[in-house]
């Protein structure tokens, strides 16, 4: 039986890193589209993240953290950049967010 610091680690690795809890409390849990999102926002811009797998669902993964990351701030999304983590995405936002 693994120990949980094993577990935690097997699983970061599956995940391409940071899991939501080393978050550390800075970023926000967002539900949108039935999808769970993981946001840390500094200024015009967000960085989201999510930890479904599978290749099949990356456009609704786009589409649903684009709609949390707008939910979250209240501004409106101007460009959405996927990052090397299967599912981190680098949100541009049209305004200062103010979370």
């Amino acid at each position: 039986m693994r120990s949980a610091p094993a577990l935690l680690l097997a699983l970061a690795a599956c995940t391409g890193g940071g899991l939501p809890l080393d978050e550390g409390g800075a970023a926000t849990r967002v539900e949108a589209g039935g999808d769970v999102f993981f946001i840390k926002v500094q200024g015009d811009s967000a960085l989201i993240r999510n930890y479904a797998t599978g290749l099949r669902n990356q456009a609704r993964l786009a589409g649903n953290a684009r709609a949390a990351a707008e939910q979250l701030t209240g501004c409106t999304v101007t460009t959405l950049t996927q990052q090397l983590g299967v599912n981190s995405y680098i949100a541009g936002l049209d305004c200062p967010a103010t979370t």
